[in-house]
């Protein structure tokens, strides 16, 4: 089978024209690449600077996981305690830190506690 020359010389433009289409589109894509880089290294440093503007001051601060169930719990006013389902007073005003297991029940507490004035 012979190939006429015609036919060799549109297949060699048609070549070139797809590498010369290649470069670009390879030119574009680092660009790209390094577009976006930057406006992640930029937003990310402006986000850690705002993040230390200052101190944080909120009554009470509760940590759930992914399906919503409360993991731990810190506060100045912590609720009573739940042992087998039944609420159980504390008898005094409790400040400190909680840890729930995955079914939300109380497993360790440091806490201090406080005499109610009467």
């Amino acid at each position: 089978m012979e190939y006429r020359t015609a036919d060799l010389f549109s297949l060699e433009s048609r070549t070139r024209k797809l590498e010369l289409y290649l470069r670009s589109m390879l030119a574009v894509w680092l660009v790209t690449i390094a577009v976006g880089a930057f406006w992640y290294v930029t937003t990310s440093s402006q986000a850690q600077s705002a993040a230390v503007a200052g101190p944080m001051r909120v009554t009470e601060l509760v940590v759930v996981d992914k399906k919503g169930v409360e993991r731990v719990r810190i506060g100045g006013d912590l609720p009573d305690a739940f042992i087998g389902g039944k609420r159980i007073p504390r008898g005094q005003q409790a400040a400190g830190v909680l840890l729930y297991d995955a079914s939300a029940v109380s497993g360790a507490v440091t806490s201090l506690l406080s005499r109610l004035e009467t």
